[in-house]
């Protein structure tokens, strides 16, 4: 008997500290959250692209902001792990992508986060080598 009462309150205790903590890059715990993640390239990744040239790769350790449309919420740094992926927890609105190394700034790729939801977008940022 008192085996199963500490066992009970020991799945209880685990229960309830899975719900109040929050890992980097786990399903939102606000209701007006969402999850935004995907691949980066950098293209065109050579001065002259050719037919049956193959793909640019992912884009590994790359540095872009993640900037509000109509005040959604603050400006978001994000930087891509070793594979070129990337993964971002944001309040639910639109941002545009705007690559941080790009020496002159363009219009950035517009990235749209769903509440609860997680939303795919891969991006490709124009580094303008030609």
């Amino acid at each position: 008997m008192r085996l199963a009462v500490v066992a009970a309150l020991l799945a209880c205790t685990l229960l309830s500290c899975g719900q109040s903590t929050r890992a980097v890059g786990t399903t939102p715990v606000q209701p007006d959250e969402g999850v935004v993640s995907g691949t980066v390239v950098i293209w065109p990744c050579r001065p002259v692209e050719r037919v049956g040239d193959p793909p640019c790769p992912p884009a590994p350790n790359y540095t872009f902001d993640l900037i509000p449309v109509a005040g959604t919420g603050p400006t978001r740094t994000v930087t891509t792990d070793l594979d070129g992926q990337y993964r971002a927890t944001l309040r639910a609105g639109s941002y545009e992508a705007h690559s941080r190394s790009i020496r002159k700034p363009r219009a950035g790729q517009l990235v749209t986060v769903t509440a609860g939801a997680t939303v795919t977008q891969n991006l490709i940022f124009d580094e303008g080598i030609r």
